[in-house]
Order: C-alpha cells, then structure tokens, then sequence
C-alpha cells in the first residue's frame, strides 16, 4: 500500500514532467513564432515591405493631388492654368471634343464661280503653337482644311475674294472648330513672325489721286480716288524663307513645298495655306491687291486684284488650304487620370476634360 507521502513524491515528479514539457513546447512555438515574424518571409519582413508600398503609392497620390490643387487654384483667370504644363511643340487631342458640322461659301463673298463646301476635320492632330503672356494657349491643325471630301482648297478671286478673305476664313473656323474648349480663328502672319522671330521693317506709303478705284484700308473698301480725297495705299508686301530652326517648321512650313509641275498647279495647290492677312504692292501706276499665304518654305502672297491709273484692270484666282487655330477656353483643363498623356507624341497627346 502506497503511503501519503510515496504519492506525494510521484505528484510531484508528474509535476515536474509536465513543467518540463510545457517548457519544451512554449520553446518549439517560441522558435516557430520568431521563424514566422523574422524570416525573408516573415511577418515583420512582409508587413515592412507593405509599408514601404504603402508609403510609395500615397507620395504618388499626393504628387497627383498636389498637381491637381495648384491646377485648380491657378485655374482662376486661366492665368497658369494650361500654359503651366504645356510647351509649344506639345501634341493635344482636341478633334474629339469636336461636332461634326458644315459650312458653304457664297460666290458673292469668294468671287468664285462656284459654292465650296467644308466639313469638321475631327481626325487631325492639334500642336500647342504658341502661350501668350496672359497664359491662353493658342494651338494649331496639323494639316490643312480642304473642301468636298479634301479634293480642293478654298477659291479665292478678284476683288470680291481680297475684301472678303479674312471674314470667309475666320468665319469658315470659327462655325468648324469652336466647341466649349476653344474658340477657332484662322492662322495669322503675326502666329508665323512669332515663331520665325521676324520683325517687318519700313513699308512704303502710296497716295492716288486718279485711276481706277482704289482700296482704302482705313474704310475697308474700294472708291474712286481725287485731288481732294485721294487714296493712301500702304504697301504691306515682304517675302521671307522659314528654315527648320523654326518651332513647328515640321507642322506649319515642311509641308507647303510644290511638287513638280507647271505655274499655274503650283499656284493653286492646297499644300500652301491662306493667312488671314492682305498683301498690297505698290508702285507709282498701279497696286496689286493679294492674300498671304505660306508656301515653298516662305510667307509670301498672291494678287487677287489689280488697279491702275490707267484705268486697267485684271483679276486672279487662287485656291489654297485653311489652317485653322484655336485659342482653348479658360474652362478647359488638363486630364491627369494617366501618366501615360505627356503630349511628345499624337499618340500621347494631352487629352482635354
């Protein structure tokens, strides 16, 4: 018979075993525990790599955050708004923002024979050409607008076509190419001297008092000259190459060079384009009334009409493309969704919201 104190010393030798495997198995969970916290697998090691995640994506998300407040706050005036993130050269798709619409000429405003229908180009590509100090940002068609499927460019002739011209091509943009993010116009020389760096020099100054009629700028139209109310003319016509150290030679100039073929093709060609400016040339009897247009890698111009103080007369026609422009709206703005939108190519044009 087991004695009171016999089961005691057993009771505590179980004791003691229990202890010592309790022991053994806190140790074995203690290593499994450090293993799963410590290890290139860890715990400690995956939670400091989601951290490290966590910490690159939100100083993405307040870089773009960031870009998005000082938009918004610059917003006000437009003042640096657009202007801030694009340069000229800069590729921005704006055919998409574009409805399709139509505009026909009348052949009393063109002094051609015949009307000239011309559509919404939407599949074009847009190139930022210029910022103005005010930050509006002024961008410009890659290729020219032509009429009835793109088969010709807008006929302009005699005197009808040279008072005309500028209200046919602003108009022709404006009804085109205004939508909510821009107002279209038609391209300028002064858009052309800007990039070129061209500063005009002198012009002559002519005054008629007899002949056939005469433009007279200050009133817009033509009127019999006299002794007492003669005619001032000012001679507005200079001719200057463009080379490729021009900002968006490659958009505006490279294309407008002839192919072969005779005068009269190479005059009337729709590779060269219509500037919204006239072009008068004068000498003691007579001035020649034409239309800048840009072609051959030069500014230059073709004459519409002819008058002189012999009572003789003579008129031209001239068919050209449209280059349209449009200065965007202080709504417009940026989309930031994609980083993959950095207008170095049409591919990565800046997309308008």
């Amino acid at each position: 018979m087991i004695t009171t104190k016999e089961k005691r010393e057993i009771n505590k030798g179980i004791t003691l075993i229990a202890l010592i495997i309790t022991i053994i198995v806190l140790l074995i969970l203690a290593g499994i525990s450090i293993a799963t916290l410590t290890g290139d697998n860890g715990i400690l090691s995956k939670a400091q790599e989601a951290k490290t995640k966590h910490e690159e994506e939100a100083k993405k998300e307040e870089e773009r955050i960031q870009d998005m407040a000082d938009y918004i706050e610059n917003l006000d005036g437009n003042k640096d708004a657009i202007a801030k993130y694009v340069k000229v050269g800069d590729y921005i798709q704006y055919g998409e923002k574009l409805q399709e619409k139509e505009y026909a000429t009348k052949v009393e405003e063109t002094g051609y024979t015949d009307v000239q229908t011309f559509q919404t180009d939407k599949t074009t590509t847009w190139r930022v050409m210029n910022i103005t100090p005010n930050g509006e940002v002024e961008i410009v068609a890659s290729s020219n607008t032509l009429t009835d499927g793109g088969n010709t460019g807008l006929y302009l002739k005699g005197r009808a076509g040279f008072e005309n011209a500028k209200t046919i091509l602003n108009n022709m943009c404006q009804n085109l190419y205004t939508s909510s993010y821009g107002s279209g116009r038609n391209i300028k020389v002064e858009d052309i001297n800007n990039l070129v760096g061209y500063i005009p020099g002198e012009q002559q100054i002519f005054s008629y008092a007899s002949g056939w009629a005469f433009y007279d700028k200050e009133k817009n139209e033509f009127r019999m000259p006299s002794a007492e109310n003669p005619v001032v003319v000012k001679a507005t016509t200079y001719t200057y190459m463009i080379d490729t150290k021009c900002p968006m030679y490659d958009t505006l100039v490279a294309n407008t060079y002839c192919p072969d073929g005779d005068v009269n093709a190479k005059e009337n060609t729709t590779e060269h384009y219509w500037l919204s400016d006239d072009c008068i040339h004068c000498v003691e009897d007579r001035a020649r009334f034409g239309w800048r247009d840009v072609k051959g890698g030069r500014v230059d111009g073709v004459p519409l009409y002819v008058v002189t103080t012999n009572w003789e007369i003579g008129e031209g026609t001239y068919a050209k493309g449209v280059r349209p422009v449009v200065v965007l709206s202080k709504n417009a703005t940026l989309d930031f969704s994609s980083d993959i939108y950095d207008g170095t190519t049409p591919q990565k044009a800046w997309r308008l919201k």
